[in-house]
């Protein structure tokens, strides 16, 4: 069997990607380094194409999103099988389909634990957790790094909301954009309205799914949409209960499909890679790609 390891030794902990780098080394994967910005799409499209029958990415959730896509561009989602080394920050893809640490994960590609799982697409781009909307792309390249910081703590829970648009007044971002957002079809919309924020996401714990852990296969997104009233006092004004997703300027559904429209260009956050549009169309690709899982996983 051809297996490529995707390593990012620039992720969270170099120390794990040392070791699992070693452990990769002694099970005779195939190992490419990334060594600038869009290497590991580079690298797993080069997978692809010399046919690779298992494309492991060694990282985060950046790098598993970079492999995923980079996979997909030499049409290999339905040849190929995915792994996860989780040696990221957050690892958040990875605990979702029950991989906790290396050992896990190498012990889970020896075995023939595959699933099917869905895909999140925004206009061309694809991604695996979650698609972040809001916020006015002003905030510009000197801002990325707390941007990125803050789409990362929103994916997860949306407690942070206020703090977080206290620091963001602090950078200037004084009026944020009122995004049009359509959730459900054209002709059978569920809502239609103006909204601060939406998060999107393919993920098991997912803000807002309070009674259930999500689906990765059921072919649908969850949706929670921060609506707009007046955005900074209302906000603030609904901390703590936003949390509990019981105020009336939340709305959580599932949909296989939404838009949104910006009045400017504006940041949307895949899998916390910042892309900058007036317009997203996003959708899913049901149980459209292959990945090893967990002991622990749960479809």
């Amino acid at each position: 069997m051809h297996r490529v390891l995707v390593n990012n030794p620039a992720s969270g902990n170099r120390q794990l990607t040392t070791q699992a780098r070693e452990i990769a080394l002694d099970q005779e994967y195939e190992i490419h380094d990334t060594t600038k910005p869009r290497d590991a799409f580079e690298l797993a499209r080069r997978a692809v194409l010399e046919e690779a029958n298992v494309v492991v990415a060694c990282g985060g959730d950046g790098t598993v999103n970079e492999v995923v896509r980079g996979v997909d561009a030499e049409r290999g989602l339905a040849t190929s099988r995915l792994g996860v080394i989780p040696t990221g920050t957050g690892n958040g893809f990875a605990k979702d389909i029950g991989i906790t640490t290396i050992q896990d994960a190498f012990d889970v590609l020896d075995s023939e634990q595959v699933r099917s799982l869905d895909l999140g697409t925004a206009n061309n781009h694809l991604f695996l957790k979650t698609c972040v909307s809001g916020f006015p792309a002003t905030l510009s390249a000197h801002t990325t790094h707390e941007m990125k910081h803050f789409f990362g703590i929103a994916a997860y829970g949306l407690g942070a909301i206020p703090s977080a648009l206290d620091a963001l007044h602090g950078l200037g971002a004084d009026s944020l954009p009122a995004l049009r957002v359509r959730v459900g079809s054209s002709d059978n919309p569920i809502w239609t309205g103006t909204a601060v924020m939406v998060l999107t996401g393919n993920s098991r714990r997912f803000p807002g799914v309070i009674s259930r852990q999500a689906s990765m296969e059921d072919g649908l997104l969850e949706v929670v949409v921060v609506k707009r009233p007046s955005v900074l006092r209302t906000l603030r004004r609904a901390e703590p209960s936003a949390t509990k997703f019981d105020t009336p300027y939340l709305l959580r559904v599932q949909t296989s499909e939404l838009e949104i429209e910006a009045p400017v260009p504006t940041l949307f956050s895949l899998d916390g890679e910042l892309i900058k549009r007036k317009h997203l169309t996003i959708g899913v690709l049901p149980q459209s790609v292959q990945f090893y899982v967990g002991d622990h996983y749960q479809p």
